[in-house]
Protein backbone atom coordinates (compact mmCIF):
# COMPACT_ATOMS: atom_id res chain seq x y z
CA UNK A 1 0.00 0.00 0.00
CA UNK A 2 3.15 2.43 0.63
CA UNK A 3 4.14 1.96 -2.69
CA UNK A 4 1.51 3.47 -4.12
CA UNK A 5 1.23 6.96 -2.41
CA UNK A 6 3.81 8.43 -4.03
CA UNK A 7 1.31 8.25 -7.31
CA UNK A 8 -1.74 8.75 -5.38
CA UNK A 9 0.19 12.74 -4.66
CA UNK A 10 1.24 13.15 -7.64
CA UNK A 11 -2.51 12.39 -9.00
CA UNK A 12 -3.52 15.20 -6.61
CA UNK A 13 -0.78 17.97 -7.22
CA UNK A 14 -1.59 17.37 -10.46
CA UNK A 15 -5.12 18.43 -10.20
CA UNK A 16 -4.30 21.12 -7.47
CA UNK A 17 -2.07 22.35 -10.20
CA UNK A 18 -4.62 22.10 -13.12
CA UNK A 19 -7.40 23.89 -11.43
CA UNK A 20 -4.65 27.01 -10.40
CA UNK A 21 -3.47 27.29 -13.90
CA UNK A 22 -7.94 26.99 -14.82
CA UNK A 23 -7.62 30.49 -12.60
CA UNK A 24 -4.65 32.32 -13.53
CA UNK A 25 -5.66 31.83 -17.78
CA UNK A 26 -8.24 33.83 -18.91
CA UNK A 27 -9.03 31.40 -21.82
CA UNK A 28 -11.22 28.66 -19.18
CA UNK A 29 -13.58 26.27 -20.95
CA UNK A 30 -11.07 25.02 -23.79
CA UNK A 31 -8.28 24.63 -21.49
CA UNK A 32 -10.92 23.00 -18.94
CA UNK A 33 -11.68 20.26 -21.44
CA UNK A 34 -8.35 19.83 -22.21
CA UNK A 35 -6.70 19.33 -19.17
CA UNK A 36 -9.55 17.33 -18.16
CA UNK A 37 -8.90 14.81 -20.93
CA UNK A 38 -5.50 14.77 -19.89
CA UNK A 39 -6.45 14.26 -16.14
CA UNK A 40 -8.18 11.17 -17.24
CA UNK A 41 -5.31 9.61 -19.25
CA UNK A 42 -2.75 10.62 -16.43
CA UNK A 43 -4.79 9.12 -13.93
CA UNK A 44 -4.84 5.54 -16.17
CA UNK A 45 -0.94 6.06 -17.09
CA UNK A 46 -0.14 6.43 -12.97
CA UNK A 47 -2.08 3.50 -12.80
CA UNK A 48 -0.66 1.32 -14.76
CA UNK A 49 2.72 2.59 -13.57
CA UNK A 50 1.62 1.86 -10.27
CA UNK A 51 1.05 -1.38 -11.77
CA UNK A 52 4.42 -1.52 -13.55
CA UNK A 53 6.50 -0.28 -10.76
CA UNK A 54 4.77 -2.87 -8.32
CA UNK A 55 5.62 -5.95 -11.16
CA UNK A 56 9.58 -4.70 -11.11
CA UNK A 57 10.05 -4.44 -7.49
CA UNK A 58 7.87 -7.86 -7.16
CA UNK A 59 10.41 -9.65 -9.83
CA UNK A 60 13.82 -8.17 -8.32
CA UNK A 61 12.80 -9.45 -5.02
CA UNK A 62 11.91 -12.83 -6.27
CA UNK A 63 15.73 -12.41 -8.19
CA UNK A 64 17.45 -11.32 -4.77
CA UNK A 65 15.40 -14.86 -3.44
CA UNK A 66 16.69 -17.05 -5.95
CA UNK A 67 18.92 -19.66 -4.88
CA UNK A 68 21.14 -21.80 -6.74
CA UNK A 69 20.24 -24.93 -8.29
CA UNK A 70 23.38 -26.19 -7.75
CA UNK A 71 25.93 -27.07 -5.02
CA UNK A 72 29.48 -28.90 -4.36
CA UNK A 73 29.59 -31.97 -2.27
CA UNK A 74 32.00 -31.04 0.42
CA UNK A 75 33.04 -34.31 0.68
CA UNK A 76 33.57 -35.71 -3.37
CA UNK A 77 33.44 -32.45 -5.05
CA UNK A 78 30.56 -33.50 -7.43
CA UNK A 79 27.57 -31.64 -8.34
CA UNK A 80 24.99 -31.88 -6.61
CA UNK A 81 21.01 -30.79 -7.26
CA UNK A 82 19.93 -28.61 -4.58
CA UNK A 83 16.11 -29.14 -5.08
CA UNK A 84 14.03 -31.72 -7.10
CA UNK A 85 13.76 -29.46 -9.91
CA UNK A 86 16.95 -29.59 -10.56
CA UNK A 87 18.40 -32.01 -13.45
CA UNK A 88 20.67 -34.39 -12.40
CA UNK A 89 22.28 -35.60 -15.08
CA UNK A 90 25.02 -32.92 -15.12
CA UNK A 91 28.72 -32.78 -15.48
CA UNK A 92 30.74 -29.29 -14.43
CA UNK A 93 33.48 -28.48 -16.91
CA UNK A 94 36.85 -26.79 -14.95
CA UNK A 95 40.07 -25.97 -16.49
CA UNK A 96 43.22 -25.00 -14.43
CA UNK A 97 46.46 -23.15 -14.66
CA UNK A 98 45.16 -20.89 -16.30
CA UNK A 99 45.79 -18.46 -18.35
CA UNK A 100 49.23 -20.67 -18.66
CA UNK A 101 51.41 -19.22 -20.82
CA UNK A 102 55.21 -20.75 -20.97
CA UNK A 103 57.56 -19.98 -23.86
CA UNK A 104 56.60 -22.85 -26.36
CA UNK A 105 53.01 -23.09 -25.46
CA UNK A 106 51.22 -19.87 -25.53
CA UNK A 107 48.02 -20.21 -23.87
CA UNK A 108 44.92 -22.17 -24.78
CA UNK A 109 42.37 -21.05 -21.86
CA UNK A 110 40.31 -18.30 -24.43
CA UNK A 111 40.12 -20.23 -27.28
CA UNK A 112 38.98 -23.36 -24.72
CA UNK A 113 36.56 -20.79 -22.83
CA UNK A 114 35.19 -19.63 -26.58
CA UNK A 115 34.73 -23.24 -27.30
CA UNK A 116 32.39 -23.91 -24.24
CA UNK A 117 30.48 -20.36 -24.75
CA UNK A 118 29.72 -20.77 -28.68
CA UNK A 119 27.34 -24.09 -26.84
CA UNK A 120 26.41 -22.16 -24.19
CA UNK A 121 28.35 -24.08 -21.42
CA UNK A 122 30.08 -21.59 -18.63
CA UNK A 123 32.50 -23.47 -16.45
CA UNK A 124 35.07 -22.43 -13.98
CA UNK A 125 38.10 -21.27 -14.76
CA UNK A 126 41.01 -21.58 -12.12
CA UNK A 127 43.88 -19.06 -12.27
CA UNK A 128 47.08 -18.99 -11.07
CA UNK A 129 48.26 -15.35 -10.87
CA UNK A 130 51.54 -15.29 -11.56
CA UNK A 131 50.29 -15.51 -14.74
CA UNK A 132 49.11 -12.23 -14.63
CA UNK A 133 52.40 -10.43 -13.51
CA UNK A 134 55.37 -10.23 -14.85
CA UNK A 135 56.78 -9.89 -18.68
CA UNK A 136 53.70 -11.67 -20.20
CA UNK A 137 51.48 -10.37 -17.34
CA UNK A 138 49.40 -8.10 -19.55
CA UNK A 139 48.88 -11.00 -21.96
CA UNK A 140 47.90 -12.76 -19.41
CA UNK A 141 45.11 -10.29 -17.59
CA UNK A 142 43.75 -9.48 -20.74
CA UNK A 143 42.93 -13.35 -21.60
CA UNK A 144 41.67 -13.62 -17.86
CA UNK A 145 39.24 -10.68 -18.81
CA UNK A 146 38.18 -11.90 -22.29
CA UNK A 147 37.19 -15.39 -20.85
CA UNK A 148 35.54 -13.53 -18.15
CA UNK A 149 33.68 -11.42 -19.95
CA UNK A 150 32.34 -14.66 -22.26
CA UNK A 151 30.28 -15.59 -18.75
CA UNK A 152 32.64 -18.08 -17.18
CA UNK A 153 33.41 -17.89 -13.77
CA UNK A 154 36.80 -17.27 -12.11
CA UNK A 155 38.41 -19.21 -9.53
CA UNK A 156 41.17 -19.06 -7.31
CA UNK A 157 44.11 -22.16 -7.69
CA UNK A 158 46.59 -20.28 -5.87
CA UNK A 159 49.02 -17.64 -6.54
CA UNK A 160 52.03 -19.71 -8.12
CA UNK A 161 50.67 -23.28 -8.16
CA UNK A 162 52.14 -23.90 -4.50
CA UNK A 163 51.28 -27.65 -2.77
CA UNK A 164 49.95 -26.35 0.36
CA UNK A 165 51.09 -28.90 2.19
CA UNK A 166 54.26 -28.01 1.45
CA UNK A 167 53.45 -24.01 2.69
CA UNK A 168 56.00 -23.08 5.33
CA UNK A 169 54.44 -21.15 7.31
CA UNK A 170 50.66 -19.19 7.62
CA UNK A 171 51.62 -16.15 6.10
CA UNK A 172 52.85 -17.83 2.82
CA UNK A 173 49.58 -19.73 2.78
CA UNK A 174 47.31 -16.38 3.10
CA UNK A 175 50.13 -14.77 -0.12
CA UNK A 176 49.69 -17.97 -2.02
CA UNK A 177 45.53 -17.45 -1.42
CA UNK A 178 44.90 -14.07 -0.50
CA UNK A 179 47.40 -12.45 -2.72
CA UNK A 180 45.91 -14.34 -5.32
CA UNK A 181 42.52 -13.02 -4.91
CA UNK A 182 44.13 -9.39 -4.89
CA UNK A 183 45.45 -9.95 -8.57
CA UNK A 184 42.51 -11.36 -9.46
CA UNK A 185 40.49 -8.89 -8.28
CA UNK A 186 42.42 -6.03 -10.15
CA UNK A 187 41.55 -7.63 -13.38
CA UNK A 188 37.75 -8.99 -13.36
CA UNK A 189 36.60 -6.69 -10.15
CA UNK A 190 35.59 -9.18 -8.27
CA UNK A 191 37.03 -11.71 -5.83
CA UNK A 192 36.71 -15.53 -7.04
CA UNK A 193 34.05 -18.06 -4.76
CA UNK A 194 35.85 -20.84 -5.54
CA UNK A 195 39.06 -22.47 -4.98
CA UNK A 196 40.89 -25.65 -6.19
CA UNK A 197 43.93 -26.27 -4.05
CA UNK A 198 47.03 -27.33 -6.20
CA UNK A 199 47.36 -31.70 -7.03
CA UNK A 200 43.79 -31.64 -4.56
CA UNK A 201 45.83 -31.20 -1.21
CA UNK A 202 43.91 -29.61 1.41
CA UNK A 203 45.37 -28.79 4.59
CA UNK A 204 43.48 -27.77 8.05
CA UNK A 205 45.01 -24.61 8.07
CA UNK A 206 43.16 -23.59 4.47
CA UNK A 207 39.56 -23.67 6.13
CA UNK A 208 40.01 -20.44 8.07
CA UNK A 209 41.04 -18.37 4.94
CA UNK A 210 38.62 -19.96 2.74
CA UNK A 211 35.95 -18.61 5.59
CA UNK A 212 37.47 -15.38 5.54
CA UNK A 213 37.32 -15.04 1.84
CA UNK A 214 33.80 -16.74 1.55
CA UNK A 215 34.98 -19.57 -0.87
CA UNK A 216 33.78 -23.03 -1.37
CA UNK A 217 36.81 -25.22 -2.06
CA UNK A 218 36.43 -27.97 -4.45
CA UNK A 219 38.69 -30.92 -6.30
CA UNK A 220 37.61 -33.20 -9.08
CA UNK A 221 36.16 -36.40 -9.69
CA UNK A 222 38.63 -37.07 -12.76
CA UNK A 223 40.99 -35.87 -15.52
CA UNK A 224 44.04 -36.83 -17.62
CA UNK A 225 45.53 -34.38 -19.61
CA UNK A 226 48.44 -33.43 -17.35
CA UNK A 227 49.90 -37.44 -17.85
CA UNK A 228 51.61 -37.06 -21.09
CA UNK A 229 50.14 -40.68 -22.32
CA UNK A 230 47.49 -38.38 -22.82
CA UNK A 231 48.91 -35.97 -24.62
CA UNK A 232 47.04 -36.80 -27.83
CA UNK A 233 43.68 -35.16 -28.69
CA UNK A 234 41.91 -38.06 -29.77
CA UNK A 235 42.54 -40.16 -26.52
CA UNK A 236 42.06 -37.47 -24.30
CA UNK A 237 38.45 -36.91 -25.58
CA UNK A 238 38.19 -40.56 -25.70
CA UNK A 239 38.60 -41.05 -22.03
CA UNK A 240 36.85 -38.11 -20.92
CA UNK A 241 33.96 -39.05 -22.92
CA UNK A 242 33.87 -43.04 -23.09
CA UNK A 243 34.54 -44.55 -19.78
CA UNK A 244 32.26 -45.28 -16.67
CA UNK A 245 33.98 -42.17 -14.53
CA UNK A 246 31.63 -39.85 -16.76
CA UNK A 247 28.48 -40.28 -14.51
CA UNK A 248 26.10 -38.10 -12.80
CA UNK A 249 27.42 -34.66 -11.12
CA UNK A 250 31.14 -35.35 -12.50
CA UNK A 251 33.38 -32.49 -12.36
CA UNK A 252 35.63 -32.76 -14.77
CA UNK A 253 39.27 -31.66 -14.41
CA UNK A 254 41.06 -29.87 -17.67
CA UNK A 255 44.06 -27.71 -18.11
CA UNK A 256 45.17 -24.80 -20.29
CA UNK A 257 46.74 -26.88 -22.12
CA UNK A 258 47.28 -27.17 -26.15
CA UNK A 259 46.09 -31.47 -26.46
CA UNK A 260 43.04 -30.44 -24.21
CA UNK A 261 42.28 -26.97 -26.47
CA UNK A 262 42.26 -29.21 -29.02
CA UNK A 263 40.00 -31.92 -27.56
CA UNK A 264 37.65 -29.85 -26.75
CA UNK A 265 35.47 -29.47 -28.93
CA UNK A 266 35.17 -33.06 -28.83
CA UNK A 267 34.78 -33.55 -25.14
CA UNK A 268 32.00 -31.22 -25.12
CA UNK A 269 30.40 -32.28 -27.90
CA UNK A 270 31.12 -36.10 -26.74
CA UNK A 271 29.74 -35.50 -23.15
CA UNK A 272 26.41 -33.97 -24.73
CA UNK A 273 25.90 -36.91 -26.86
CA UNK A 274 25.53 -39.07 -24.08
CA UNK A 275 22.78 -37.27 -22.76
CA UNK A 276 24.76 -35.03 -20.28
CA UNK A 277 23.81 -31.17 -19.62
CA UNK A 278 26.91 -29.09 -18.48
CA UNK A 279 25.81 -27.23 -15.38
CA UNK A 280 26.20 -23.29 -15.99
CA UNK A 281 28.78 -22.98 -13.19
CA UNK A 282 26.65 -19.74 -12.55
CA UNK A 283 24.17 -21.27 -11.18
CA UNK A 284 26.48 -23.41 -8.07
CA UNK A 285 25.96 -22.32 -4.66
CA UNK A 286 28.43 -19.92 -3.55
CA UNK A 287 29.64 -20.29 0.22
CA UNK A 288 26.77 -17.97 1.71
CA UNK A 289 24.29 -19.43 -0.68
CA UNK A 290 25.20 -22.70 0.73
CA UNK A 291 23.66 -21.55 4.42
CA UNK A 292 20.17 -21.25 2.89
CA UNK A 293 20.10 -24.83 1.24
Amino acid sequence: MLKRIPVLLLTGLLLAGCAGNEQENGDGAQEQATSSESLEANNTNDGEDAESIDQDEDTNEETDNQVANYYIDPEISSVLPANEDANPNVVLATVDDVPRKLPETPTSSVEEAQAMADRGIYGIFFVNGMYLQGEDGEEGRQALKEIADMGHVIGNHTLTHYSLDQVPDEETLRHEIIGNQDIIEEVIGYRPQFFRPPHGIETPELEGILEEENMVSMTWSYGFDWDENYSDPATLADVMVNTELLSPGANLLMHDLTWTNEAMPNILDGVQAKGYEFVDARDIATRDEMADL
